[in-house]
């Protein structure tokens, strides 16, 4: 492993994308820290393990098949309605689940934000570099409505794979990194850009075979272009 320096006017945030343990979001920490050579604080993205991402979509198609059912059944009149009922609440159950997801979401770009503005506020000329992958490109996106215009010009974002693009203007600059066969990536951004602030410019990579899964932040980190926009300052 490599020395790693600690930088007096300079520092690297890194938050992980869904399902990722806070182990997994630390061993990418590290790998990060060895090809920068720099300290790099993790901030785990805990809004949606496994478990939660698979109960929200069993809610949603229960709740679908249920009232779908009901509504297209030859049962009777009571029968169908207490299969609506029941599809009905199924669907209120994943709608308010998605309102609370979207609020921790909130919540945790608030907290992030304030550790990264503590560090913007060692000096008036420390610089701050966000990494982002997969759905911390999401929370990330948030978390700039709380800096400043002054704290916005010493903020570097490169996103990896990310849920939405971060637009170009929300920071001194933004990279926005997207595998041409990361579909998981494509897809979200191509919903959910439109339902944020996103449609910042793309940088598109061809991800080599031995890389792996085109979605993992591994297999970003280890791309020659992403490790040389992670080493510049």
């Amino acid at each position: 492993m490599g020395r790693v320096r600690s930088s007096s006017s300079h520092t690297i945030h890194y938050m992980n994308g869904v399902i990722a343990t806070e182990d997994d979001a630390r061993i990418i920490r590290r790998k990060i820290s060895r090809i920068t050579g720099e300290r790099v604080k993790c901030h785990h993205n805990f809004t949606t393990p496994i478990e939660r991402i698979g109960a929200y979509f069993a809610l949603f198609v229960i709740g679908i098949g249920a009232f779908g059912y009901a509504l297209k059944s030859k049962r009777e009149r009571n029968e169908k309605l207490a299969i609506g009922t029941i599809g009905i609440i199924a669907i209120a159950g994943a709608i308010i689940a998605y309102a609370k997801l979207q609020n921790e979401k909130n919540q945790l770009a608030e907290e992030t934000a304030r550790k990264i503005k503590r560090d913007l506020e060692r000096s008036s000329d420390h610089r701050v570099t966000i990494v982002l992958h997969s759905q911390g490109a999401d929370i990330g996106s948030r978390m700039f409505k709380d800096f400043t215009p002054n704290e916005r010009k010493r903020i570097r974002v490169i996103t990896l794979g990310g849920m939405v693009s971060i637009p170009n203007h929300y920071a001194a600059k933004v990279i926005n990194f997207r595998f041409e066969n990361d579909y998981v990536s494509t897809g979200a951004q191509f919903i959910f850009d439109k339902m944020s602030n996103g449609g910042g410019k793309i940088t598109h990579l061809a991800c080599p075979k031995k890389q792996g899964n085109a979605h993992e932040a591994e297999s970003y980190i280890a791309h020659r272009d992403i490790r040389k926009a992670l080493r510049a300052e």
